[in-house]
């Protein structure tokens, strides 16, 4: 299995153990990870949706410590269009406003703060278990992506909180 990580870290500060960290413990659950550096505003690269669409998880991380935010917002919306199973973590300090967020897929959008972690993995952990109980998926996409990714985006979180 493949999972694609999609990030606005800037590796050159301490957080750049963040992103080694998510692919580590997808590792564990038999991924194999990647991640491409993309700095379009526009769209993804031919290269990024090629790996975005042969991937099985899609894992993005919305900061305002990197340079291009929109990258990652245009990869998630990639993975949505192939239906990649996806969760975007969206820092609080980034203006909601100006992305747009289909309604349909709100529900795999996690809005945290570093100050307060808690709040957004009590979120996760909540969309894990309602995965679980899920009985008739209308998204089998947004069940995969929370029952395999949820337990890395717990982790990216509170890695960044320190």
């Amino acid at each position: 299995m493949r999972a694609f990580i999609s990030e606005t870290l800037d590796l050159d500060n301490d957080k750049s153990y963040v992103v080694t960290s998510i692919a580590f413990m997808l590792s564990k659950l038999g991924y194999s990870c990647s991640s491409l550096v993309s700095n379009s505003e526009n769209g993804a690269d031919l290269e990024t949706i090629a790996d975005i669409r042969s991937s099985n998880l899609f894992i993005g991380l919305l900061t305002d410590d990197g340079d291009t935010p929109h990258s990652v917002y245009n990869e998630w919306k990639v993975a949505l269009k192939y239906r990649v199973p996806s969760i975007l973590l969206v820092e609080d300090t980034l203006d909601y406003d100006s992305y747009d967020f289909d309604e349909d897929y709100r529900g795999n959008v996690i809005r945290f703060s570093r100050k307060n972690p808690e709040i957004a993995v009590t979120e996760i952990k909540q969309k894990i278990k309602a995965s679980r109980l899920e009985e008739n998926p209308k998204r089998l996409e947004n069940i995969v992506a929370w029952l395999t990714g949820g337990q890395a985006s717990m982790r990216t979180i509170q890695l960044l909180a320190r």
